[in-house]
């Protein structure tokens, strides 16, 4: 099934008795979600589903949808607030950073593109484009891609690890790519890594061996 933001935001991933409507959820590059969007996947994990972020860089900023014209604008993330009103100020840059790394796990790594980080565990010969650091210890690291080379002007991201895990939340689990998935799509071991791991695990019939060598 192939679904939108506007349906998740809507409540569709759900049964009528408010039970999960799908057993897996797979996400792309969910930037942008509202609030009732957020809490939804939140509530999904909660009652026993699992969801698989196949990019980096999720969840990052609150937007309004309007279902009338099918629009959407900024609430809050990306240092902004705004008041739907024409007024603008200061605000956070990721818009539920303690939350999302209670129950995702992770939280951005705001370093940008073009900056020569290295990943010296790079089994998908992937190269850096943007990626989410594991922010909760619970996490079970599956695939730690040994990052280095951070800025010594990022002080906050020094030590980060950036790595494909898996946490368990409520009733249910995430499982979090950790990379830009989307620049891997002809990249075959990517998808054998997919096929292989990810998918099975998601569905609890394997158990993933960690790797961090």
């Amino acid at each position: 099934t192939n679904l939108t933001d506007a349906d998740v935001d809507q409540g569709k991933i759900f049964n009528a008795d408010g039970t999960n409507a799908y057993d897996v959820l797979f996400l792309f590059h969910n930037e942008y979600v509202t609030q009732a969007e957020y809490d939804n996947f939140k509530k999904f994990v909660t009652n026993g589903g699992t969801i698989v972020f196949g990019d980096a860089n999720v969840l990052y900023a609150e937007v309004a949808y309007n279902i009338n014209n099918n629009t959407i604008s900024l609430v809050s993330g990306h240092n902004w607030n705004f008041d739907q009103n024409s007024t603008a100020w200061k605000g956070p840059a990721e818009r539920w950073l303690d939350e999302t790394r209670e129950w995702v796990g992770s939280n951005f790594l705001d370093i940008p593109s073009n900056y020569p980080l290295r990943f010296n565990n790079n089994p998908l010969n992937y190269t850096h484009s943007e990626e989410n650091y594991v922010a909760n210890p619970n996490a079970k690291i599956l695939i730690d891609y040994k990052l280095d080379n951070i800025p010594t002007t990022s002080g906050q991201y020094l030590g980060a690890i950036v790595a494909t895990y898996e946490l368990d939340y409520g009733k249910g689990k995430v499982i979090h790519l950790g990379l830009w998935g989307q620049t891997l799509v002809q990249n075959e071991e990517f998808i054998d890594f997919l096929n292989d791991e990810i998918i099975p695990l998601s569905l609890n019939s394997t158990s993933y061996t960690t790797s961090s060598s």
